[in-house]
């Protein structure tokens, strides 16, 4: 009987490693599946910042060209208040020459 007992203790044993094996490698295969879906958050992640980055150059780029459009108005709309102050110079000497 004793020998029916360590064969039956040494079977319980064999199955307690063998279910501490399955928990195992139930608990590797989750930590891989959430290590994949933590890298293909970070990829999406990765791609969202770059799309991002490429929208802030892009305005970025407009913006310069904005102020560059604007910096040219205000010189041309500066060259033509300077012709329209001598061109009414030279009208009112005109009108004064006149009389």
């Amino acid at each position: 009987m004793s020998s029916n007992l360590v064969a039956a203790e040494i079977r319980y044993q064999q199955s307690t490693c063998a279910i501490d094996l399955l928990v195992k490698d139930e608990e590797i295969r989750r930590s891989r599946l959430g290590q994949l879906l933590l890298g293909d958050d970070i990829d999406r992640l990765n791609e969202q910042i770059l799309d991002e980055a490429g929208r802030g150059d892009a305005a970025e780029a407009q913006v310069a060209n904005w102020r560059e459009e604007a910096e040219d108005t205000s010189d041309r709309l500066e060259r033509t208040l300077n012709e329209l102050r001598a061109r009414t110079r030279e009208l009112e000497t005109l009108k004064v020459m006149a009389y």
